[in-house]
């Protein structure tokens, strides 16, 4: 049979609805859902993850502190059986995140760097403080990665303030915060004594971060 061809109409039609096709699978990629997508990695942050086991934690970062969190207990059994429920961790030098290293790391004197609780030995918070002042020049990374903030505020000089990115489980902020007027000597912080100044610190934490009892 000889072989048939549609006519210029049906040729017409079909390269329409491919290009519809094209622009519906762009626009998801641009819309709330294909964002909810690439927020599916919010629960990481650089090495580490919502979740990892303290023992990863301590493995990834081989200088970090960690000290059980000091609990009201109703008796000593209770104490004895969860005294390590909460553990908070501590770490004054890192890789950069997105090229922006920790305030620790740049100024000595404000002790500042990654700080991560963990409940039942899995990482419930972790959150940088960044030598970085702005912002708005973290957005470009953070953006590429998780899409648009869901909520951001900015302050009278046109600059952003916070920005906060929500997913199913979990949510990750980056904020503007005062560092106190304070220098570090030795073991000892000295409150007021110093330049007072500001710093970026990026959060991320489960939705519904668990009461400190059990």
């Amino acid at each position: 049979m000889p072989r048939s061809y549609p006519d210029a109409a049906t040729a017409a039609r079909r390269k329409f609805a491919l290009a519809v096709i094209l622009a519906c699978s762009e626009l998801m990629s641009a819309s709330p859902r294909g964002q909810d997508a690439r927020r599916g990695a919010i629960p990481r942050l650089s090495d580490d993850q919502l979740g990892e086991s303290l023992k990863r934690f301590r493995s990834l970062h081989k200088n970090t502190v960690c000290t059980a969190r000091p609990m009201p207990w109703s008796d000593d059994r209770s104490f004895r059986k969860n005294w390590l429920l909460w553990i908070d961790c501590s770490l004054e030098s890192t890789s950069p995140f997105v090229g922006t290293r920790l305030l620790a790391e740049t100024n000595p004197r404000a002790p500042l760097g990654t700080f991560a609780s963990f409940r039942k030995k899995r990482l419930v918070e972790l959150s940088y403080t960044l030598a970085g002042t702005l912002i708005d020049d973290l957005l470009p990374a953070l953006g590429g990665r998780y899409g648009k903030p869901d909520r951001i505020a900015y302050n009278r000089m046109g600059r952003v303030d916070f920005a906060s990115w929500i997913s199913r489980n979990a949510v990750l902020d980056a904020e503007l915060i005062p560092i106190a007027a304070a220098t570090a000597d030795r073991n000892f912080l000295r409150i007021g004594e110093g330049t007072p100044a500001n710093a970026v610190r990026v959060r991320l934490q489960i939705k519904s971060m668990p009461a400190l009892e059990p």
